[in-house]
């Protein structure tokens, strides 16, 4: 039996090439999938829009245009525009396919793309459809868009195949400065968001300007359905407010040769109190600031006094523009975009059947910040 080991150990090693040969051979025969292809002959989506339009026999019909890639012989790739339509939004499918001699293959897209008109006729059935579908990308970043869908996916832009690569990187990139927080409007997040006691969902608003196509606000919702869409100012302030471990600028100025600017990174948290059936809420920002333009505050800086002099301007200044936002919030908007009554039903308790938009819109909301100026300015001194 040893010599039987032996003989049969010495014939692999002389043949150990040819059979790691066979072996490959033979898992290629058994695992060969005739419907796999190449790059060049599938649509692989970069971007989907979802609109709908209301004809004559008032029967709804979904617009889903889907900008996909293609690659080129040549090496480089473009994008095409393939839209369907349909009285569902599975049908759109159907209709899209009959116009494509390639294979569908989702969950290469970054953007999901809904138009106003969706946006304020509620988005629920796209949300669970795109949550529940295994094959769609769960990172991809959602957002609302002013006009047609189709014109901003077929919007070129330089140095992009399609622009939904560069609405990618610019939602990718927007928490630099805009106190964006880091992980927000993909899928997953989205369909939480509605789903959970006390928070409504907020989406950046994207539009096509004369400049290109730019973040210009933030659309706010009540349920699934857009109630309002505020201005980039407000959306700062929002964010500010609603969001945690945000970074951006911060600035004051009296004319162009009197004003200061400051790097910010902001920490928020809040706390709920309960105070004769009546609630209220104090939002803290622990806020830590580097100076890194300041024209007007050169002398200031280079004694604590006088630097503490510079903080309380810009303490002032993020206090005016929060309370004018929650003021706003709470007797115009009357919604709760500042996630409060997830905070108030954490603590005393979910599923009581309270309306916490009226809830807030009534509570009491103060602030507190704490500013710490960490490093001046380069070159200031």
């Amino acid at each position: 039996m040893k010599k039987l080991m032996q003989k049969l150990m010495k014939i692999l090693e002389k043949n150990r090439i040819n059979i790691i040969i066979l072996i490959i051979i033979i898992l290629n025969i058994y695992y060969y999938d005739p419907n796999i292809k190449y790059a060049e002959e599938l649509d692989i989506p970069a971007g989907i829009g979802y609109d709908f339009q209301t004809k004559i026999d008032d029967i709804r019909y979904y617009r889903i245009p889907i900008s996909t890639y293609i690659f080129n012989p040549n090496g480089t790739t473009t994008s095409t525009i393939h839209e369907g339509k349909g009285e569902t939004l599975l049908k759109t499918r159907q209709y899209r396919q009959r116009k494509s001699n390639r294979k569908f293959l989702l969950g290469n897209e970054k953007v999901y793309l809904i138009s106003e008109k969706s946006a304020y006729d509620g988005i629920n059935e796209i949300t669970n459809l795109l949550f529940f579908n295994p094959l769609s990308n769960s990172r991809a970043f959602t957002l609302v868009c002013g006009g047609d869908p189709r014109d901003i996916l077929s919007y070129k832009v330089q140095g992009y195949p399609n622009s939904a690569d560069y609405i990618y990187g610019l939602m990718q990139n927007s928490p630099q400065y805009n106190f964006f927080p880091t992980k927000a409007y993909t899928t997953n997040i989205n369909y939480y968001q509605l789903k959970t006691e006390g928070k409504n969902l907020v989406l950046p608003y994207i539009e096509k300007t004369k400049n290109g196509i730019e973040i210009t606000g933030m659309a706010l919702f009540k349920g699934d359905k857009m109630e309002k869409k505020i201005d980039v100012n407000e959306m700062q302030s929002l964010n500010r407010l609603r969001e945690d471990k945000t970074k951006g600028i911060i600035s004051i100025e009296k004319d162009y040769k009197n004003f200061a600017e400051m790097d910010c990174y902001i920490k928020r948290k809040v706390e709920c109190y309960k105070e004769k059936g009546k609630y209220r809420f104090v939002i803290k920002l622990d806020i830590k600031g580097d100076m890194i333009n300041c024209k007007s505050c050169r002398d200031e800086l280079c004694n604590q006094e006088e630097k503490d002099g510079v903080v309380k301007k810009f303490e002032q200044k993020i206090y005016k523009e929060s309370y004018k936002f929650i003021n706003k919030m709470q007797n115009e908007y009357k919604i709760d975009a500042l996630g409060l009554g997830n905070v108030a039903a954490a603590k005393y308790g979910r599923n009581t059947g309270v309306d916490w938009d009226k809830i807030v819109s009534d509570s009491e909301i103060e602030l507190d910040i704490n500013m710490r100026l960490i490093r001046g300015g380069r070159g200031t001194f």
